[in-house]
Protein backbone atom coordinates (compact mmCIF):
# COMPACT_ATOMS: atom_id res chain seq x y z
CA UNK A 1 0.00 0.00 0.00
CA UNK A 2 2.76 2.08 1.07
CA UNK A 3 4.95 1.33 -2.39
CA UNK A 4 1.71 2.34 -4.24
CA UNK A 5 0.83 6.03 -2.50
CA UNK A 6 4.73 6.52 -2.90
CA UNK A 7 4.70 5.64 -6.96
CA UNK A 8 1.03 7.82 -7.18
CA UNK A 9 2.84 10.66 -5.45
CA UNK A 10 6.39 10.25 -7.27
CA UNK A 11 4.33 9.77 -10.91
CA UNK A 12 1.98 13.32 -10.00
CA UNK A 13 5.56 15.13 -9.41
CA UNK A 14 6.72 14.01 -12.36
CA UNK A 15 3.68 15.11 -13.71
CA UNK A 16 3.69 18.36 -12.87
CA UNK A 17 7.47 19.07 -12.95
CA UNK A 18 6.63 18.57 -17.07
CA UNK A 19 3.44 20.92 -17.12
CA UNK A 20 5.94 23.18 -15.02
CA UNK A 21 9.15 22.86 -17.37
CA UNK A 22 11.02 22.36 -14.25
CA UNK A 23 13.71 19.38 -14.09
CA UNK A 24 13.10 16.32 -11.04
CA UNK A 25 16.66 16.12 -10.74
CA UNK A 26 19.02 19.18 -9.89
CA UNK A 27 22.34 19.44 -8.91
CA UNK A 28 23.06 21.25 -5.42
CA UNK A 29 25.58 23.52 -5.39
CA UNK A 30 25.89 24.37 -2.06
CA UNK A 31 29.00 23.71 -0.96
CA UNK A 32 28.16 23.03 2.97
CA UNK A 33 26.10 20.51 1.81
CA UNK A 34 27.34 18.84 0.15
CA UNK A 35 30.82 17.94 2.20
CA UNK A 36 33.14 19.30 -0.34
CA UNK A 37 35.30 21.09 1.60
CA UNK A 38 35.87 18.02 3.85
CA UNK A 39 36.42 16.20 0.65
CA UNK A 40 39.30 18.12 -0.44
CA UNK A 41 41.15 18.31 2.93
CA UNK A 42 41.07 14.71 3.28
CA UNK A 43 42.29 14.43 -0.32
CA UNK A 44 44.89 17.11 0.35
CA UNK A 45 46.23 15.19 3.27
CA UNK A 46 46.27 11.63 1.36
CA UNK A 47 48.20 13.53 -1.35
CA UNK A 48 50.42 15.92 0.24
CA UNK A 49 50.81 14.28 3.67
CA UNK A 50 50.51 10.68 3.51
CA UNK A 51 52.65 10.49 0.40
CA UNK A 52 56.16 10.38 1.51
CA UNK A 53 55.32 7.90 4.26
CA UNK A 54 54.04 5.57 1.97
CA UNK A 55 57.04 6.25 -1.03
CA UNK A 56 59.32 5.98 1.63
CA UNK A 57 57.93 2.58 3.30
CA UNK A 58 58.00 1.08 -0.11
CA UNK A 59 61.21 2.43 -1.21
CA UNK A 60 62.27 0.44 2.05
CA UNK A 61 60.64 -1.94 1.24
CA UNK A 62 61.60 -2.84 -2.74
CA UNK A 63 65.68 -2.47 -1.40
CA UNK A 64 65.29 -4.56 1.09
CA UNK A 65 64.06 -6.90 -1.41
CA UNK A 66 66.41 -6.16 -3.74
CA UNK A 67 69.58 -6.95 -1.18
CA UNK A 68 67.69 -10.59 -0.70
CA UNK A 69 67.71 -11.19 -4.40
CA UNK A 70 71.01 -9.95 -5.28
CA UNK A 71 72.17 -12.34 -2.04
CA UNK A 72 70.84 -15.24 -3.23
CA UNK A 73 72.40 -14.16 -6.89
CA UNK A 74 75.90 -14.29 -4.97
CA UNK A 75 75.36 -17.44 -3.61
CA UNK A 76 74.00 -19.25 -6.23
CA UNK A 77 76.72 -18.09 -8.43
CA UNK A 78 79.25 -19.05 -6.02
CA UNK A 79 77.50 -22.42 -5.60
CA UNK A 80 77.82 -23.29 -9.66
CA UNK A 81 81.87 -22.20 -9.03
CA UNK A 82 81.90 -24.48 -6.70
CA UNK A 83 80.20 -27.23 -8.85
CA UNK A 84 82.02 -26.33 -11.97
CA UNK A 85 85.29 -27.05 -9.66
CA UNK A 86 84.21 -30.42 -8.47
CA UNK A 87 83.08 -31.16 -12.21
CA UNK A 88 86.88 -30.58 -12.88
CA UNK A 89 88.49 -32.75 -9.80
CA UNK A 90 85.74 -35.73 -10.35
CA UNK A 91 86.77 -35.27 -14.49
CA UNK A 92 90.61 -35.48 -12.70
CA UNK A 93 90.37 -38.23 -10.76
CA UNK A 94 88.45 -40.16 -13.86
CA UNK A 95 91.42 -39.44 -15.64
CA UNK A 96 93.96 -40.84 -12.55
CA UNK A 97 91.44 -44.12 -12.74
CA UNK A 98 92.11 -44.31 -16.11
CA UNK A 99 96.06 -43.80 -15.83
CA UNK A 100 96.22 -46.30 -13.09
CA UNK A 101 94.21 -48.53 -15.10
CA UNK A 102 96.54 -48.20 -18.06
CA UNK A 103 99.25 -48.55 -15.93
CA UNK A 104 98.07 -51.56 -13.96
CA UNK A 105 97.96 -53.20 -17.58
CA UNK A 106 101.69 -52.85 -18.26
CA UNK A 107 102.75 -53.74 -14.86
CA UNK A 108 100.53 -56.89 -16.16
CA UNK A 109 102.56 -57.22 -19.11
CA UNK A 110 106.24 -57.07 -17.04
CA UNK A 111 105.02 -59.41 -14.84
CA UNK A 112 104.67 -61.99 -17.59
CA UNK A 113 108.34 -61.26 -18.46
CA UNK A 114 109.95 -60.52 -15.02
CA UNK A 115 110.23 -63.01 -12.44
CA UNK A 116 107.90 -64.36 -9.30
CA UNK A 117 109.98 -61.95 -7.07
CA UNK A 118 109.23 -59.08 -8.90
CA UNK A 119 105.96 -59.88 -9.31
CA UNK A 120 105.12 -59.75 -5.59
CA UNK A 121 107.13 -56.35 -5.61
CA UNK A 122 104.96 -54.84 -8.67
CA UNK A 123 101.44 -56.25 -6.47
CA UNK A 124 102.32 -54.67 -3.10
CA UNK A 125 103.36 -51.28 -5.30
CA UNK A 126 100.37 -51.04 -6.98
CA UNK A 127 98.09 -52.15 -4.39
CA UNK A 128 99.15 -49.11 -2.97
CA UNK A 129 98.68 -47.11 -5.43
CA UNK A 130 95.39 -48.23 -6.37
CA UNK A 131 94.52 -47.77 -2.19
CA UNK A 132 96.29 -44.22 -2.56
CA UNK A 133 94.19 -43.41 -5.76
CA UNK A 134 91.22 -44.95 -4.45
CA UNK A 135 91.30 -42.48 -1.11
CA UNK A 136 91.79 -39.26 -3.43
CA UNK A 137 89.14 -40.35 -5.08
CA UNK A 138 86.87 -41.06 -2.22
CA UNK A 139 87.94 -37.38 -1.07
CA UNK A 140 87.16 -36.15 -4.28
CA UNK A 141 83.81 -37.36 -4.24
CA UNK A 142 82.91 -36.81 -0.56
CA UNK A 143 83.61 -33.05 -1.72
CA UNK A 144 81.59 -33.05 -4.74
CA UNK A 145 78.76 -34.70 -2.68
CA UNK A 146 78.78 -31.82 -0.38
CA UNK A 147 79.19 -29.31 -2.83
CA UNK A 148 76.10 -30.79 -4.51
CA UNK A 149 74.16 -30.85 -1.28
CA UNK A 150 75.26 -27.10 -0.48
CA UNK A 151 73.74 -26.56 -4.26
CA UNK A 152 70.75 -28.20 -3.53
CA UNK A 153 70.08 -25.96 -0.33
CA UNK A 154 71.11 -22.85 -2.34
CA UNK A 155 68.24 -24.02 -5.15
CA UNK A 156 65.92 -24.84 -2.20
CA UNK A 157 66.46 -21.33 -0.54
CA UNK A 158 66.11 -19.33 -3.96
CA UNK A 159 62.83 -21.05 -4.76
CA UNK A 160 61.56 -20.13 -0.75
CA UNK A 161 62.30 -16.57 -1.27
CA UNK A 162 60.73 -16.46 -4.68
CA UNK A 163 57.57 -17.41 -3.12
CA UNK A 164 57.75 -15.19 -0.27
CA UNK A 165 58.26 -12.29 -2.50
CA UNK A 166 54.66 -12.89 -3.97
CA UNK A 167 52.02 -9.98 -4.11
CA UNK A 168 50.06 -11.39 -1.23
CA UNK A 169 53.12 -10.75 1.06
CA UNK A 170 53.81 -7.57 0.00
CA UNK A 171 50.22 -6.69 0.59
CA UNK A 172 50.07 -8.38 4.29
CA UNK A 173 53.69 -6.19 5.02
CA UNK A 174 51.97 -2.84 4.24
CA UNK A 175 48.69 -3.90 5.61
CA UNK A 176 50.91 -4.89 8.85
CA UNK A 177 52.38 -1.34 9.12
CA UNK A 178 49.57 0.70 8.68
CA UNK A 179 48.04 -1.08 11.53
CA UNK A 180 51.25 -0.82 13.61
CA UNK A 181 50.54 3.20 12.88
CA UNK A 182 47.25 3.18 13.27
CA UNK A 183 48.27 1.66 16.91
CA UNK A 184 50.72 4.58 17.42
CA UNK A 185 48.10 7.38 16.91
Amino acid sequence: MNLINSTTLFSSLMIASVENNTAIFTLNTDILETNLINLLVIFFLLIYQGRPFFTALLEERRKAVLDKIKKSENSYNEALDKLKEAKSKVAQAELAAKQIYEEAEAVAESIKRIGLAQLEKDIKRIEDTTQVSINAQQVSVTTYLRQQVALLALRRVVSKLKTCLDPESHSQFIDSKILQLRKQK
